[in-house]
């Protein structure tokens, strides 16, 4: 691709077709009907690019990707390279085993000292260590930057004629590409809390957390899936603070690269939905589909600190057309660092007895669901309350909302009420999802 570059000008073509919900593959809350019959929680249906694209030189050989698996004093991480010309072993040359590729991974402190460093196999998952790394969470969120600087051993010169040591090789080899980025040190378990008769608990940094937020449609009335500029995009979690939450639940929707990286930088929380195919369809593409879809944000999003938790399903939107344990074991193997959420507001109550969570959902008041002992409680969604102004609305009469109150008012008093049934349930309920 770097060689199609031009020094004066390019040009990007990207072809994308969504063909909503009329096709087989996840599609979330957009719906065709609602081009012209706007109503509930459905959506404008958009066909093309919601993510930034760009072009940039790369040397032959570079670095592709860099995924971080954070824990409480290591990382793991993997170098991913360019398939372009892969690199020579000097110190492996056995035929018929893959050539293998070194980068130098050096961890700095906000200090720019640097902590650690290791010289790691490309493609192959990595431990880096930070003794006494402080640990992320919301109150804290501390993030340590990331060099990794990918070399070239089949430098062979300038030892006099001797064999080099596989340190002399490292010292002397160029280097190929680098990159800047980011990780964090936190753990994310399940656990019982000892001051509430061993309740089964999410726990941070084996810590109990109590999880309060609101549900993220995170979609824009101008642009659809995207923001209108990165400030709109930071503020959406920059609010979270300030209405006293410290969690997000991002509904049927990915976002892009820097809404997560905002949330990783303010501490916020993140309980990432896959998309939903809603409707009918094919029940081997829809499965296929999902699963393609369900890895990609996996693997495009799961170095991210504030993601603690996966949610695979979300009621009946497409749970009809798996086995329940198979996806299950699917996200497992792909992240076995978070929490997974196999259903939230499944049939009936989520009562899979799988999966970390106990998830139901009820509107407009929130219920209060058991935990198990290998389950917490979670109610993932509940209020959705509404006060309309006439002449304000995005179409006059057809706003939607669960409960509709005269004015802000009673808003206010209404929601108040409901937070005080959820602090009447504190004892068993750990997490809780405004929408």
């Amino acid at each position: 691709m770097t060689a199609s570059i031009k020094a004066t000008s390019n040009e990007l073509i990207v072809f994308a077709f969504d063909p909503s919900d009329s096709g087989d593959q996840p599609m979330g809350k957009q719906r065709v009907s609602s081009i012209t019959d706007p109503h509930g929680d459905h959506y404008t249906p958009s066909s093309g690019i919601w993510q930034t694209v760009w072009m940039e030189p790369a040397p032959a050989i570079a670095i592709h990707r860099v995924d971080f698996k954070p824990s409480a004093d290591h990382v793991q991480i993997t170098v991913t390279t360019s398939p372009d010309a892969p690199l020579r072993n000097p110190l492996n040359p056995t035929p018929g085993v893959a050539p293998s590729k070194y980068a130098n991974v050096t961890i700095f402190d906000s200090e720019g000292n640097a902590l650690a460093s290791a010289l790691v196999a490309t493609g192959v998952r990595s431990r880096v260590v930070v003794r006494g790394a402080q640990l992320w969470s919301p109150d804290s969120p501390v993030l340590y930057d990331v060099q990794v600087d990918l070399l070239d051993l089949n430098t062979t010169g300038g030892f006099q004629g001797r064999s080099a040591s596989f340190a002399e090789l490292v010292a002397a080899a160029p280097v190929l590409d680098s990159i800047l980025s980011y990780t964090a040190f936190r753990t994310v378990s399940l656990g019982a809390d000892p001051d509430k008769s061993g309740v089964t608990r999410p726990l941070l940094n084996g810590q109990v957390m109590f999880m309060s937020g609101w549900l993220d449609q995170s979609w824009w009335p101008d642009g659809q899936y995207t923001a209108p500029t990165d400030e709109a995009l930071k503020y959406d979690l920059t609010s979270v603070t300030r209405f006293g939450l410290n969690m997000v639940r991002l509904h049927q929707k990915v976002n892009p690269q820097r809404w997560y990286m905002y949330a990783d930088s303010l501490g916020i929380l993140i309980l990432q939905d896959a998309v939903q195919h809603f409707g009918q369809g094919d029940a081997t593409n829809i499965q296929r589909y999902f699963y393609d879809d369900f890895k990609a944000m996996v693997h495009d999003r799961g170095s991210h600190p504030s993601i603690v938790q996966w949610e695979i399903f979300n009621e009946f939107d497409c749970e009809k057309f798996f086995d329940k344990a198979q996806a299950l074991a699917f996200a497992r193997s792909l992240d076995d660092s978070r929490l997974i959420d196999t259903n939230s507001g499944g049939p009936p109550e989520s009562d899979y007895f799988m999966g970390d969570v106990v998830d139901i959902h009820d509107y407009p008041d929130p219920k209060n669901p058991a935990p198990t002992p290998s389950q917490y409680a979670m109610i993932g969604e509940f209020g959705g309350l509404g006060w309309f102004h006439t002449g304000e609305e995005w179409i006059e009469g057809r706003c939607y909302t669960y409960e509709h109150a005269a004015n802000g008012t009673a808003v206010t008093d209404r929601y108040i009420q409901m937070l005080q049934t959820v602090a009447d349930e504190r004892d068993t309920v750990s997490s809780i999802v405004y929408t």
